[in-house]
């Protein structure tokens, strides 16, 4: 204990000094120059660590100390303290400085709670550049699972919506829409956390890599169009095998809640259904925005979470999740295979297509660019055309 404390001492006065305690291997080096400084120490200098060992530890240092009287303890004390003081400064670790930047050390966590605006911009073309160059086969089967954790929070949104039906008849329909609605964020949390690629979500992604160069526009479409394809997929797959053919809404309250909210989305204009789909991906990209400018997991996790529920919420329109709901619908309505594509092919024209424009506005016009023009090139858009 009196080690420990002698230590903290020695500390103190190189602590303010350089923004830290110094480390080990510093004291190691005060101790062993104040012990030769001073004859009457009778410190046992070959028990302490090396200076570079990678073992040297303030605790490794407290040991040779207990073996001084107290009196001595008190000299070391002043001489270590003032032998650190003449010692080079040293960033504290993982601390930056002017001359060094960002120190990257071992076990040492970087404690920036978030990114800045053009960090962010610049996060998502760098993930834009590695999209781009994955192989059709890689990016059909992020797409695929993508898909499938989208349809799977539909899924949850479902069986806790389908058990809520009661609120409305007390007066609390709102309240058993918000419910249903704070559970389907774990489709996108799932995506983010594992890389997944979500055709909405990469709207902003591959849009902010093409506007800074990180790939080229060619390259934007094509994985729209093969992560679009493998979303819907994935979408089909978890409300057939999952959903459909597991029975899991075989059953009312279940089955006349999805054939209710698959109606009440066809029944929906072009304009209504554009205009909705326009608001759903302006907020789910402006979430990916947000989870790729958190630095730890609960970070992102919340950062996801808010505002796909505000979507979800609200009732806006998301092509992925329909791929999911709406066939779905389908499904227990049909009456043979021949009816079945009937109403999909309604489903294709009447609501996918508008809702995938809205998505595609909302996703590129009100994030990436919007973003883009105030953040990376605030001057680029202001000088005059040449002919």
């Amino acid at each position: 204990m009196l080690a420990a404390v002698l230590l903290s001492l020695c500390l103190a006065p190189a602590a303010s000094r350089v923004g830290a305690p110094p480390s080990a291997p510093q004291v190691t080096r005060a101790v062993r120059a104040a012990t030769a400084a001073h004859s009457s120490l009778r410190l046992p200098t070959h028990h302490l660590p090396s200076e570079s060992s990678q073992f040297a530890t303030h605790h490794s240092l407290s040991r040779p100390l207990l073996a001084l009287p107290l009196t001595q303890r008190r000299v070391l004390r002043t001489a270590t303290a003032e032998a650190i003081s003449s010692l080079p400064s040293e960033p504290a670790a993982g601390v930056p400085s002017a001359e060094t930047g960002p120190v990257a050390v071992k076990g040492v966590v970087d404690v920036k709670a978030f990114k800045t605006p053009k960090e962010i911009l610049v996060a998502l073309a760098g993930s834009a550049k590695a999209r781009a160059k994955m192989s059709m086969r890689d990016l059909v089967i992020s797409g695929f699972l993508a898909g499938s954790y989208v349809a799977i929070g539909g899924c949850i949104m479902t069986m806790i919506g389908s058990g809520l039906t009661g609120f409305t008849a007390l007066g609390l329909a709102g309240l058993a829409k918000l419910l249903a609605a704070a559970v389907f964020p774990i489709g996108l949390i799932m995506i983010v956390l594992t890389g997944s690629d979500l055709w909405t979500g990469n709207c902003v992604i591959m849009a902010s890599g093409a506007l800074q160069g990180t790939c080229t526009w060619r390259e934007v479409f094509r994985n729209w169009v093969i992560s679009f394809g493998a979303n819907f997929l994935g979408a089909l797959a978890v409300a057939y095998f999952l959903m459909f053919e597991s029975g899991m809404v075989s059953l009312d309250p279940a089955r006349s809640w999805v054939i209710n909210a698959a109606e009440a989305k066809m029944g929906l204009t072009f304009k209504e259904t554009f205009l909705r789909a326009i608001g759903a991906n302006w907020i789910v990209n402006i979430a990916v925005m947000l989870v790729t400018t958190a630095t730890t997991v609960p970070g992102k996790i919340l950062a996801a979470w808010f505002p796909i529920m505000t979507f979800a919420a609200i009732g806006w329109e998301h092509s992925v999740a329909n791929m999911f709901s709406i066939p779905l619908a389908n499904m227990l309505q049909a009456s043979s295979f021949t009816n079945f594509l009937e109403l999909f092919a309604g489903f294709l024209k009447t609501n996918l297509l508008p809702v995938t424009l809205g998505n595609l506005v909302g996703g590129i016009a009100m994030v990436a660019l919007a973003y883009d023009r105030i953040v990376m090139k605030p001057k680029r858009y202001d000088e005059p055309m040449r002919a």
